[in-house]
């Protein structure tokens, strides 16, 4: 249950878990990019989910004004052409300011309890506690 998760317990599964990229390449995620971070934020999203689509441009905006932060970037979508498609309409979004998962197995988002996306979750380094948004984030109001 998401509500009992840590933010350590998180990080681990990713960290631990068999990642994949959009094309289907094995993914090894180095755990002090991670740590030395102020934030990283796991965004779970979907090509066919209107929102998400919609979020893009200020979740870029963010991510150019926040250095700081590192930003996992985990499709739940079904098929890889969908995603390739998606990011032709947002160069940015693969940009490597962006660790790309493609989350095919739905391992990930069932281990989050993503029941609705987009999903968003906060990590900060001076915080137990994750936090979990479970809709659109206002990123160009957001602080962390």
């Amino acid at each position: 249950n998401q509500g009992t998760l840590t933010s350590e317990e998180i990080l681990s599964k990713i960290l631990t878990s068999d990642l994949r990229d959009y094309l289907g390449n094995k993914i090894l995620i180095d755990k002090a990019a991670l740590e030395g971070r102020q934030a990283v934020i796991i965004h779970l999203w979907a090509s066919w989910c209107g929102p998400c689509v919609n979020e893009v441009p200020e979740l870029i905006e963010y991510s150019n004004k926040n250095p700081g932060v590192k930003f996992i970037i985990i499709s739940l979508d079904e098929y890889r052409d969908d995603i390739a498609k998606f990011l032709k309409s947002f160069p940015e979004f693969n940009s490597e300011k962006f660790l790309k998962i493609w989350d095919g197995s739905s391992g990930i988002s069932k281990f989050l309890n993503a029941d609705r996306l987009p999903m968003s979750v906060i990590i900060r380094k001076d915080k137990r506690e994750p936090q979990v948004v479970r809709s659109a984030v206002g990123w160009a109001s957001f602080r962390l």
